[in-house]
């Protein structure tokens, strides 16, 4: 659970600060890079109700690696896509609503496990990992943008949530 939240505000952190200058650095006019962020946060909107049912239907931790799945795979994806408009945010979109619905499921997790006081620790922390995984995003992000410009943003991507991927797999549902 910490180490999926830490990954949450660690991609939210760098979607909302550098997914623009990435969109810059690939070509694209800036209001069509700025727009990348609304695309990732549509399609989290989008996603939610069919993610949420989904954890509900079957192992939160099988639907925890497909948003991890989904995460490396729309890493890997947006360097191909580059200034092509409609094909890029379909992939923010797709791709980046999935893996922003690993945020809910792993709170419904960490309800799973724990309940009064217990429940209200673990929240607390949650956001205080959360926080932390968002300050260090953009960090690293722009460190590995200035190593591999621009690329070095979704290969950071990629790297963290196939990370995930081991951690869930040798976690025990």
């Amino acid at each position: 659970i910490a180490f999926s939240v830490a990954l949450f505000g660690f991609y939210e952190g760098i979607a909302m600060t550098l997914m623009p200058v990435w969109g810059v650095r690939v070509g694209l006019v800036p209001a069509m890079a700025a727009a990348t962020i609304s695309a990732i946060y549509f399609g989290s909107i989008a996603w939610q109700v069919p993610i949420g049912w989904l954890s509900d239907h079957i192992s939160r931790f099988a639907v925890l690696r497909l948003c991890a799945v989904v995460a490396v795979i729309g890493a890997v994806l947006l360097p191909l896509m580059g200034a092509a408009p409609w094909p890029l945010m379909a992939t923010l979109f797709g791709g980046g609503g999935i893996t922003t619905a690993l945020y809910p499921v792993v709170l419904s997790m960490l309800g799973d496990r724990f309940s009064g006081a217990e429940l209200v620790a673990g929240n607390a922390a949650v956001i205080m990992i959360y926080g932390i995984g968002s300050l260090a995003g953009p960090a690293l992000a722009g460190a590995a943008m200035d190593v591999w410009n621009p690329h070095g943003l979704t290969v950071l991507i990629a790297l963290a949530f196939t990370a995930l991927l081991v951690a869930a797999g040798r976690a025990k549902a």
